[in-house]
């Protein structure tokens, strides 16, 4: 009569270990689960760094471009203002050159 309980014993045992190896599994892949996702929050951040200094750059060099248009219509301006008989030549200059271009 030891014999069926023995072999109840030894399948219990093999299902018993099956039991632990498949939790360490489960548990091995909770880990690696786990690392993704601090890795991919750690990606998003850098991306959300990354776009930030991207948009302050692209405001600064906005705000230069802005800057350095203004202080060429002063320039252009007061260079107007100042030799107007100039201004009239070089716009007429320009003007034939212009027509002779989009005749073409």
């Amino acid at each position: 009569m030891n014999k069926p309980s023995t072999k109840i014993s030894k399948v219990a045992d093999k299902a018993h270990s099956a039991v632990d190896k498949a939790n360490s599994t489960v548990n091995k892949a909770h880990d690696v689960v786990d690392k993704a996702a601090i890795a991919a929050e750690r990606a998003e951040l850098k991306a959300q760094i990354a776009a930030e200094q991207v948009k302050e750059k692209a405001t600064e060099t906005i705000d230069n471009v802005k800057v350095a248009t203004e202080n060429a219509q002063d320039t252009v301006t007061n260079y107007v203002n100042e030799n107007p008989l100039k201004a009239i030549g070089i716009a007429f200059g320009a003007g034939i050159i212009a027509a002779a271009i989009l005749r073409k």
